[in-house]
């Protein structure tokens, strides 16, 4: 399987998981928290707020004589309009983690041809402003970007 199907297939089940209900009919934290809008790079136009992204930021492939896997980073971005406080980005950082770090603890995720080794959390630079696009629009978000590393066996 090529690699550009394994980071295609990557992308299907954490969309999966993400859009999971359990036996109630619920969803989980993180998807409530921001009703189901996460998106993959980019968010489309007029997407109301809070919502999330996420992206492949690099695979690589980390083969041995015995071994294929490929080592990917994957990053969510989390985007609250609150001026007045980065509490819900930050919380719903913490519904991502919560459902994505060490998630081969618990069910893990199913990649169609490969194995999930591991997803767990790399890396934050925690929640920052950015301002609007110019000072005369205004506006702005909290901006909060997380990064988690993936192990897969092609094996």
């Amino acid at each position: 399987m090529s690699d550009s199907a394994i980071i295609w297939n990557l992308k299907t089940a954490i969309m999966t998981k993400f859009n999971a209900v359990d036996g109630t009919g619920a969803h989980n934290a993180f998807w409530e928290a921001i009703q189901g809008r996460l998106f993959f790079k980019k968010a489309p136009a007029e997407t109301p707020f809070p919502y999330s992204i996420f992206f492949i930021v690099v695979h690589t492939p980390d083969r041995t004589f015995t071994e294929d896997n490929r080592e990917i980073l994957v990053q969510f971005s989390h985007f609250s309009d609150d001026p007045e406080s980065s509490k819900e980005v930050d919380d719903n950082d913490t519904y991502c983690n919560d459902l994505f770090d060490e998630i081969e603890k618990r069910g893990g995720l199913s990649i169609t041809g490969a194995t999930l080794i591991w997803m767990r959390f790399a890396n934050s630079t925690g929640s920052d402003w950015e301002e609007g696009e110019t000072p005369e629009a205004g506006g702005g978000n909290w901006h909060c970007p997380t990064d988690y590393e993936v192990k897969v066996s092609m094996n």
